[in-house]
Order: C-alpha cells, then sequence, then structure tokens
C-alpha cells in the first residue's frame, strides 16, 4: 500500500477559477500512519463538491492512462500536485491534453504513479460522487448508499461493507488496515457478521 498526499488542486474553466486548494505543503509524506485531511466551511460553500470533483479527476485520470479509449474532462484546465512515497507528481490538463511531471521533470504517462484507490464514501442521499458499478481494475470505488445513479436503499452501505470485508477475508493487509481504522474511531478489531438466509 503507497502512502499518498494531495498538496495542491486546482481547476479553472471558462476563465474562472473553480477551485484553488492547498491542502499540504510540507513536503511530508504520511508513511504509517492514517493520514487525515479536514476540510471546514459554512454548509453550502462546496466542500462536498470539490471531493467529488478531486474524486472525477483521479477516476478520468486512471482511465486516460490504462484505456485505449479517449476521456474527456469535465472541466477545461486542471492543476494537480501529489505525493507517493516521497516522489512528487504534478498533472496539468489543458483543453483534454495532458502533461505529467516527477519532482520537476516532465515525464511519459507509463512513468505516472496514482494512488492505489479512490473510494467515495458518502451517508447521504443525494451525495454528489460519480456513482459506478465498482470494478477492482479501476481505481475509483463508491461506497455510498445510492445502488443505482438515483435510487438508494438504507441497507446497501452495510451491505457493500461486508461483501468488502469478505471479499478481502484472506488478504492480511487489507485486515491490518482495517484494525487500524476501527482503532482509530474506537471501535474493537474483533467483527462478528450475523446473518440469516431468506427463501422466497
Amino acid at each position: 500500500m503507497n502512502s499518498f498526499l494531495i498538496n495542491e488542486f486546482q481547476v479553472i474553466h471558462k476563465k474562472n477559477i473553480l477551485f484553488s486548494a492547498k491542502f499540504d505543503d510540507s513536503g511530508l509524506s504520511p508513511l504509517s500512519s492514517i493520514y487525515t485531511t479536514v476540510i471546514i466551511g459554512e454548509n453550502g460553500c462546496g466542500k462536498s463538491y470539490l471531493l467529488s470533483v478531486i474524486a472525477s479527476f483521479f477516476q478520468n485520470l486512471d482511465l486516460h492512462l490504462n484505456s485505449t479509449k479517449r476521456v474527456n474532462f469535465r472541466y477545461e484546465n486542471y492543476f494537480v500536485k501529489y505525493l507517493i512515497d516521497g516522489s512528487e507528481y504534478t498533472v496539468e490538463v489543458k483543453n483534454n491534453e495532458l502533461t505529467f511531471f516527477k519532482n520537476g521533470e516532465i515525464i511519459s504517462k507509463d512513468k505516472v504513479r496514482l494512488p492505489t484507490k479512490v473510494i467515495s464514501i458518502s451517508y447521504t442521499v443525494e451525495d454528489k460522487f460519480s456513482f459506478t458499478k465498482n470494478d477492482e481494475n479501476q481505481i475509483y470505488s463508491y461506497g455510498g448508499v445510492r445502488t443505482s445513479s438515483n435510487s438508494t436503499f438504507i441497507n446497501s452501505s452495510i451491505k457493500s461493507i461486508v461483501e468488502q470485508i469478505i471479499y478481502h477475508i484472506n488478504d492480511e493487509t487489507f485486515k491490518e488496515q482495517l484494525g487500524k481504522i476501527l482503532e482509530f474511531i474506537g471501535f474493537s478489531k474483533r467483527i462478528q457478521i450475523v446473518y440469516e438466509s431468506s427463501t422466497n
């Protein structure tokens, strides 16, 4: 599992600056602890929208790097700087033309590293994240409560969590990270799944 940290995220569309955010400019990369960024602002100021645009950017970037299909980014210009395992990557998008840098030097797209996974999680029925059927071969995974692009069922988030635990039950790294997360939020590392079979 690589360490990942966004330093800077800027979006410009039709000469308007939609976002210009600096999350961390210390140059430090988290190595072993759970790293958390807190975004604070009044209701309606665009916090959720910013997160959805970040998730969408990395989803499209992954498709651009790993697919033969042409990917159209939603906005005209992006400037994104992030750290992975101590190396700084910069991605510039200008009208769907991409330029990549590693530690300030221009690189080809096959040299670009991306985060292992981008997971969008929300417990509101009107979240702004892109809904997709989860594909283990893609970087982006939707973990919200919607079960389709425009519908929600109360138990869908619980079902999704249980499915992920069962799918990764033999993955020692997954179990170790899950234990750290549970400990971090004040829960026991022990999980018990109880279910009843149903007949139609």
